[in-house]
């Protein structure tokens, strides 16, 4: 009797313990890789896994790309990703663009082992600090993402790319770069305009820019017979292709005779605010650029009030929700606009902005705890996306017919119900798992030809990086301490002189002082250091 009793106490107590067992869950959206019903899947996946390179079943905790959103568990997609490679995918349930979820999911002492990088408040340097990430070898990476790293090295400069991919002298994933982040600004012309006014030869230089300027402000192009007309507006970067004319821009940094010299320090820039404030006084810049923002500037824009545009391609883009192009057409069916490469200056000198590369965001990175073995079924799984484009469409956009179209061209074309986020989330479609660089040849399958133009144009202008024209390893942390000061001097110098409200030689000297006592000495100086640790 009391060996019949305890037999059944061990079992009460056996029962129990793997009550509780299955009980528990994991941060992550499945069953913790280990506990029993995971061990019973794995074993069945285990048995029934093909022969070959994914013979052995592998459990991923998977950070990936769904801006405002956090991932559904066992989605469509999830399911043949697992199916595909042998793996058991458990999607961490947070939305990773907001920094207070993703300090607490860390702070928990959770790990993952596929981590898309939102890069956030420094948030790359912050996981290599807190030792939240691994190092892989460059060898690994090439052995493994060799299409990946194809699609990233034809858009950029191999050399960029050699020093930015390295932090400190160390690789932690893989670096991702997609063609919208090669494209420059462009600059957009009322053509209709022109023909209005008799100009048949779109602007080159910005003598010829002046000019066509002149004629939109004096000689009623949009045949309204009212002078309501400016040639131009200066928010937003607008003036952006203006200062490229003379190797500068507004916030830049650059090297010159072998040190970093901020943009808006130099002579160059100095005669670009000269130009600009004589083009104030001739009325061809509307005067509210000082005090519009974005949103009055393109209802301007909609309105016809004027004739030159200087924004991203994909602003001009069609297939975009509220577009510069189709802004116009609402109100002027017959309006036509024209796409030109940026200006020259006095010295030839032209430039389109753009950021300067970085690999960081939406690069691949991998937790300090994530094995070799799991490290190179994730890179499969991303390479895979890349060189097979069946399958990347199939996860990305769906089924044709169901989730997309295709137009006339053959471009791929999302139906309404999945141009919604939320459908996505629910599928798994779309940058969770499928997050990719995105080259030419890509961006062409994707984007539809009367979008084309403005890109061709864009693509194939001289760049000018809007902020470090350069390389460096780090953070500038005087830069972070002291670039609000140092941007309200230059704000404040830069409106005053294109509006005429000061004498540009005059206090020229006093405005240079001026930025010096703000920090910006300091800020040019850790940038020298910065750049000379990736250079040596």
């Amino acid at each position: 009797m009391k060996k019949t009793k305890k037999i059944l106490s061990l079992v009460t107590i056996f029962l129990l313990i793997t009550s509780l067992l299955v009980g528990c869950v994991s941060s992550t959206s499945k069953d913790t890789p280990g506990s029993q019903d995971q061990q019973a899947a794995d074993t069945k996946k285990e048995d029934s896994a093909p022969a070959g390179p994914y013979d052995e079943h592998l459990d991923l905790i998977w950070i990936g790309h769904y801006a405002g959103y956090s991932p559904k568990e066992d989605t469509e997609i999830e399911q043949l990703i697992e199916e595909k490679f042998n793996v058991t995918i458990h999607p961490v349930k947070m939305d990773y663009t907001k920094d207070e979820q993703w300090n607490l999911y860390w702070a928990s002492g959770n790990t993952a082992d596929s981590i898309t990088v939102y890069q956030i408040n420094n948030r790359y340097e912050r996981m290599i600090s807190q030792g939240l990430i691994r190092e892989i070898t460059e060898e690994m990476l090439r052995e493994n993402m060799p299409t990946w790293m194809k699609k990233v090295e034809s858009m950029t400069d191999p050399e960029i790319l050699k020093i930015k991919m390295y932090y400190d002298g160390k690789l932690y994933g893989a670096p991702s770069f997609t063609a919208t982040q090669a494209i420059p600004w462009v600059t957009g012309i009322r053509k209709d305009w022109m023909e209005n006014v008799g100009v048949t030869k779109a602007p080159e230089t910005v003598d010829e820019l002046h000019d066509l300027l002149v004629k939109f402000v004096k000689n009623d192009p949009d045949k309204n017979n009212k002078p309501d007309t400016y040639g131009m507006h200066g928010t937003n970067n607008g003036f952006g292709f203006i200062l490229g004319a003379f190797g500068v821009q507004m916030e830049g940094f650059n090297i010159r005779d072998g040190k970093v010299k901020a943009d808006f320090t130099t002579e160059e820039y100095k005669q670009a605010l000269k130009m600009l404030q004589q083009w104030f006084k001739e009325g061809l810049i509307d005067p509210e650029f000082v005090t519009d923002n974005r949103d009055i500037m393109r209802k301007k824009w909609a309105d016809s009030k004027f004739g030159v545009m200087f924004d991203n391609p994909w602003w001009f883009a069609q297939s975009t929700a509220n577009n510069l192009t189709d802004m116009v057409l609402v109100n002027n069916p017959n309006a036509k606009i024209e796409f030109i490469p940026p200006v020259k200056g006095p010295d030839g000198k032209s430039g389109a902005s753009i950021a300067y590369p970085k690999f960081d965001g939406n690069s691949v990175v991998f937790g300090k705890n994530t094995s070799d073995e799991k490290v190179k079924r994730i890179m499969a799984i991303k390479e895979e996306f890349c060189k097979d484009w069946d399958f990347y469409v199939r996860c990305f956009y769906g089924e044709e017919g169901k989730h997309y179209t295709k137009d006339k061209d053959g471009v791929i074309v999302p139906t309404a119900e999945y141009l919604n986020y939320e459908k996505q989330v629910e599928s798994g479609l779309g940058s969770y798992f499928a997050l990719i660089p995105v080259d030419m040849d890509h961006f062409r399958r994707i984007t539809p030809l009367n979008d084309m133009p403005a890109y061709n144009v864009a693509f194939a202008s001289p760049k000018i990086y809007t902020t470090n024209g350069f390389p460096f390893a780090g953070t500038n942390e005087s830069l972070l301490v002291k670039g609000a000061d140092i941007k309200k001097v230059r704000e404040e110098f830069y409106f005053n002189a294109i509006t005429g409200k000061i004498d540009i030689d005059a206090e020229w000297d006093s405005y240079i002082n001026k930025l010096n006592a703000a920090g910006l000495k300091e800020v040019e100086d850790e940038y020298q250091v910065l750049h000379e640790k990736v250079i040596k």
